[in-house]
């Protein structure tokens, strides 16, 4: 009787471990499916959105210096300038409020006085885009951009002096070759130094964020607008094309007007952080913001204005 029992015992265990095995070589197979994998390697990555028809911004002078003077790294590609700007704009820009009520921070004022000095030193650059200096008699409107002076007048015991501090500051802060300048002022070879704009890839195009003005001195100056540029520099190019569409059908006068109106609705914080919202919810937001009348009564009035 004894041995009955522990031969059917065997036997209850013997299959339950051949069904189990079963089981899980069937999970194993299925989860493995040549349909699956083969799907799994057709579904591409979502793409980054681009620019509109090749849109770009000008940045005066090398992108070098303005990548330093804009706490960039000099390793970025392009298309990662803007979107990067942006959010030191909007992270280290202010003090207090993170809007135009906020006090601006120190990084701040000196990326501003540098973008108006280098917008004169391309000035100076001419057409050619090279800022030439033959010799220590044509240097006055250089220095004079520069912050820098003449001690003692030209010769070979020529050498350069403070004349405005704030802008000499920007002048070594940024990396211009001042050294070799005062070479030339000495009785050196000529100075010539490359200073042409430097174009940057733009998301969209200008007239989607600002209303005719320059767009690096809209973001520069407006911390929503820089926070709404990184915001949507991070989504999929499908989410930020819906929200860009969605937009434009309030014909208000720009996509910065527009975007200010949303920032100031509960919608806000459910696209502005990333990937998660997707383009399929635009529907959802375009319904739902028909429903505010606060919210339609805003768009009239940037309308009108």
């Amino acid at each position: 009787m004894k041995s009955s029992c522990l031969l059917l015992r065997a036997s209850l265990s013997g299959l339950l471990f051949l069904s189990v095995s079963v089981y899980c070589t069937g999970l194993a197979s299925s989860a493995s499916s040549p349909s699956d994998t083969s799907a799994a390697a057709k579904a591409p990555e979502a793409p980054q959105p681009g620019s509109a028809a090749g849109a770009t911004i000008a940045i005066p002078g090398p992108l070098r210096s303005f990548l330093r003077m804009a706490g960039i790294s000099q390793k970025v590609s392009l298309e990662e300038v803007l979107p990067l700007l942006a959010r030191n704009v909007a992270v280290e820009g202010y003090q207090g409020r993170k809007d135009r009520t906020g006090r601006p921070t120190e990084f701040l004022i000196l990326l501003k006085r540098y973008v108006e000095q280098a917008r004169q030193l391309v000035t100076l650059a001419g057409p050619e885009g090279t800022i030439r200096v033959a010799s220590c008699d044509q240097a006055g409107p250089l220095l004079d951009v520069l912050g820098y002076r003449l001690r003692e007048g030209c010769g070979k015991g020529a050498a350069l002096e403070t004349a405005d501090p704030e802008r000499a500051f920007l002048t070594i802060d940024s990396g211009f070759p001042l050294a070799e300048l005062e070479q030339t002022l000495q009785g050196g070879k000529p100075f010539a130094c490359p200073f042409a704009v430097s174009p940057v890839p733009l998301l969209f195009s200008s007239a989607d964020w600002t209303q005719g003005g320059d767009m690096l001195d809209a973001m520069l100056g407006d911390p929503m607008l820089a926070r709404l540029y990184w915001a949507i520099s991070r989504m999929d190019s499908e989410t930020s094309a819906a929200l860009r569409q969605f937009a434009g059908n309030t014909k208000s006068a720009s996509f910065r007007v527009r975007s200010r109106l949303l920032q100031q609705s509960h919608l806000y914080p459910k696209w502005a952080h990333g990937r998660a919202w997707r383009a399929g919810c635009g529907i959802c937001v375009e319904r739902t913001c028909r429903r505010e009348s606060g919210f339609a009564q805003g768009i009239r009035g940037a309308s009108a204005g």
